[in-house]
């Protein structure tokens, strides 16, 4: 990815600029950077741009966590109602 880095100063003298950008979600980063001395040098230069590789694949979901839960909430579902029906049956006090 884009990293701060810093250089010595450019030693040229230039009277147009070219900065571009395109895409994404708008915050953007100079990863090149380029100076061109007449108006004509500038619209003749071809910018080569490449296609980002695709992002990685997501990892996959471990549901053994989701599982203990589960049984957990299983559980504790059958002990209540144990626990209801057992105070149904006791007789009022």
């Amino acid at each position: 990815g884009m990293q701060t880095r810093t250089s010595e100063p450019l030693e040229v003298t230039a009277r147009y600029v070219r900065l571009t950008a395109e895409g994404g979600d708008n915050m953007y980063s100079v990863g090149e950077f380029e100076a061109y001395e007449t108006t004509s040098a500038m619209m003749s230069a071809t910018l080569k741009r490449i296609t980002p590789p695709p992002p990685p694949a997501p990892a996959p979901v471990n549901t053994a966590h989701l599982i203990v839960v589960a049984v957990a909430a299983l559980g504790a579902w059958f002990l209540w109602r144990a626990r209801a029906e057992n105070l149904a049956r006791r007789p009022p006090v």
